[in-house]
């Protein structure tokens, strides 16, 4: 194989991050495989509004830039990879590739705002077998997860290119220019690759966890609510999970639903925010009893459950722990409620004997002036009668 790696399809490009066909119903430019090696070795030199992009797939129709378009009917023939944090050396990227995906064809290339002492990377991995829309995702934070672990977490991929119709930046020569072109067979992504069984393996446990997720909460509808119940609800209602998830140290996937738990050592985001509860892959969150277990090891939960661990040390006491303190924080609480209902209580009877005290002070008073005579008043009758 020579330096311009051969490969027939065409892919879906285009010219700056304004050019957009989502309304004219045009199809999107093409460029081939051979075109792309052609300018890793020489690459133009644009402003970034005019610099060409890739979206790895052949389907280039109009709406080729929305993901879930991509998804549907994409047809994935590279791996992308965009490596912006940690100053790494070109030798680090191409070690932590090798370490993944073995001796394979790549292209690695400095992106336009690398410089010699901030050095920032893409690199492109042809396929020999495209990656269906559907699994595109799945299959590119697979591989992102693997590097961060092969490189001990030196090397953080830009996960916003695991999207499916997210662009991809050629190259374009800025003030420092590097390149590499591997050589090789192009990856393999069979059932038994490294990848693939990683990817699989996480769709497996996340099944099994949404499952059970699913099931707790139908269990939950179904209870009659408690005054515990009452307040997990509330505070359920007026705390987002996504929320919580960054005050208590997650790290977040780029814009993505997913998260690195704080206490995760591997490279991955096992924890997925899913709106109303959170599911976590981690065996750390695990060990650490964070959330509901699901007996295979994974864990989930709504916002209460972050709450009640890392505000109040989990478990037991930490729900009982948790719940008064809610409570007490909108009112809710025994002592508060108790005042409120004596107040309550005082109210409704000072209420009720207002209309005659009243009257009666009014009539005193001006009995003592001089002014009434009570020895007829019907209404002293009726409160003599009364006490």
């Amino acid at each position: 194989m020579n330096a311009q790696i051969q490969i027939k399809q065409q892919f879906c490009t285009g010219l700056g991050q304004f050019d957009t066909h989502k309304n004219d119903g045009q199809t999107y430019q093409s460029i081939t495989g051979a075109e792309i090696a052609a300018m890793v070795i020489a690459p133009p030199s644009l402003d970034k509004a005019k610099a060409q992009w890739l979206i790895p797939s052949t389907y280039a129709a109009n709406d080729a830039r929305s993901h879930e378009a991509q998804r549907q009917h994409g047809e994935f023939w590279f791996l992308p990879l965009d490596v912006d944090v940690n100053n790494l050396a070109r030798k680090d990227i191409e070690a932590a590739l090798a370490s993944v995906l073995g001796n394979v064809s790549r292209l690695i290339y400095s992106t336009r705002s690398s410089t010699e002492t901030n050095r920032k990377w893409r690199a492109l991995i042809p396929l020999r077998f495209p990656v269906a829309g559907a699994d595109y995702h799945e299959t590119v934070t697979a591989f992102y997860d693997l590097l961060e672990d092969a490189s001990q977490g030196a090397l953080i991929p830009d996960r916003a290119l695991a999207r499916p119709g997210q662009l991809v930046y050629l190259p374009n020569r800025g003030q420092h220019y590097e390149h590499e072109i591997n050589k090789a067979e192009r990856v393999t992504l069979s059932d038994d690759h490294k990848v693939i069984q990683r990817r699989d393996a996480t769709r497996q446990k996340r099944i099994k966890a949404e499952a059970k997720a699913a099931a707790w909460s139908e269990a939950k509808a179904r209870q009659a609510p408690t005054d515990a119940s009452s307040i997990v609800d509330a505070f359920n209602q007026a705390h987002e999970v996504a929320d919580l998830l960054v005050r208590y140290g997650f790290t977040q996937a780029g814009s993505s639903n997913d998260y690195r738990s704080p206490f995760q050592s591997s490279g991955s985001y096992a924890t997925r925010c899913y709106g109303s509860y959170w599911i976590s892959l981690s065996a750390s969150d695990a060990a650490q009893g964070l959330g509901k277990d699901t007996k295979t090891g994974q864990r989930f939960g709504d916002a209460f459950d972050l709450f009640v661990y890392f505000d109040h040390s989990g478990g037991d006491a930490g729900f009982k722990a948790a719940i008064k303190s809610y409570a007490q924080e909108i009112g809710r609480d025994y002592k508060t409620l108790t005042k409120a209902k004596r107040k309550d209580a005082a109210n409704i009877r000072t209420t009720d004997a207002n209309p005659i005290a009243a009257t009666l002070a009014k009539r005193i008073i001006a009995t003592i002036k001089g002014d009434l005579d009570l020895s007829q008043d019907p209404l002293v009758d009726a409160a003599r009668q009364s006490s």
